[in-house]
């Protein structure tokens, strides 16, 4: 799948044949971001957003969200409404690179004023009230670490220590991968350092999406399969995570 036109077709393909819905957040140069939603109704059932495609070159989330919801038992849906945001960087996706053409950073600037908000940003920010109340129970970022052979979670919520979901999810993606070494930074230069302790790293204040939302009060967790490893394995990690992540969502309402 080469092109944001490929992958789209068989995404609007499935989102025809499960009944889905579809939310143009805002558009970036020519490329649109889209939000899928399982349903519209008003209920009671817990709302969990996923995200995916942050950064362009990491195509195991993006392509991960679609095997899922082709595969998936449209059963769940009557359980939990599900929010994806299958690739916030359209144009860094189509691209094959991490930022979008104007190299802005696209998963920074939004909180604590270490960077700018790059334009996917500033979409997200404006959607902001409509994304906060599709993540109230549980937001998932699925990305990848293109230089490692070796996997590591994020854990943004507002507690002393990681919860249960860091440690199932980690668990989960210890399946399929090697856990990082203790004492690898794992984050860009100008990022606040970032270490993995037995493969999370925890309430880390770095101006991401996440971030944003742990200070909002929702629990952020982030996913960095191994970009060294096979394409096929991250997918098939991809759609384990997801099936974690609302497996345990449900059991922690």
């Amino acid at each position: 799948m080469r092109t944001m036109n490929s992958y789209w077709n068989r995404l609007f393909d499935v989102i025809c044949e499960k009944n889905l819905f579809l939310t143009i957040l805002g558009k970036v140069g020519k490329r649109y971001i889209f939000l899928i939603r399982t349903s519209l109704e008003v209920n009671e059932r817990p709302n969990l957003l996923i995200a995916a495609g942050f950064h362009g070159e990491e195509k195991a989330g993006p392509l991960g969200i679609l095997a899922w919801l082709e595969s998936c038992d449209s059963k769940i849906f009557k359980e939990v409404n599900l929010f994806f945001l299958p690739v916030v960087n359209p144009i860094g996706f189509n691209r094959g690179i991490r930022y979008n053409t104007w190299g802005e950073k696209s998963n920074q600037g939004f909180c604590h004023k270490i960077d700018e908000p790059s334009r996917e940003g500033r979409v997200l920010l404006k959607n902001i009230k409509l994304l906060t109340g599709s993540a109230k129970d549980g937001f998932l970022s699925l990305h990848e670490d293109i230089l490692e052979k070796n996997f590591y979670v994020y854990s943004y919520e507002d507690v002393e220590e990681p919860s249960r979901m860091a440690y199932e999810l980690r668990n989960l993606e210890a399946k399929f991968f090697k856990q990082i070494d203790d004492g690898v930074k794992v984050n860009e230069v100008c990022d606040p350092d970032a270490y993995a302790k037995d493969g999370i790293i925890h309430k880390l204040c770095d101006g991401s999406f996440e971030d944003c939302l742990m200070h909002k009060g929702i629990r952020s967790m982030v996913t960095e399969t191994p970009g060294k490893c096979r394409i096929s394995r991250r997918i098939e990690a991809t759609k384990a995570i997801i099936d974690k992540f609302i497996e345990v969502s449900l059991e922690l309402r």
